[in-house]
């Protein structure tokens, strides 16, 4: 199975996930709209996943993100 490319930290209540949009325009997001104090904090926990994580996490992953994908399919009808 290949590996989906995660980060942590994407979105504050979000421990590790994958990226939906280009990480520059994620940053860009929290520098416009997260209030100052919350910026650097936000932006130095914001970084890709590093080693292997185990299989059930990857699986349970791609699961998540293909139940998303028809959400909000379903979401958009």
């Amino acid at each position: 199975m290949k590996q989906i490319k995660l980060f942590w930290h994407i979105h504050h209540d979000t421990l590790i996930e994958s990226l939906t949009e280009p990480l520059k325009v994620r940053i860009a997001y929290i520098k416009k709209e997260k209030s100052e104090d919350e910026i650097k904090l936000r932006l130095k926990l914001l970084k890709p996943v590093k080693g292997k994580l185990p299989m059930e996490v990857i699986k349970a992953r791609k699961a998540y993100d293909k139940a998303r994908k028809a959400y909000d399919k379903a979401r958009k009808a």
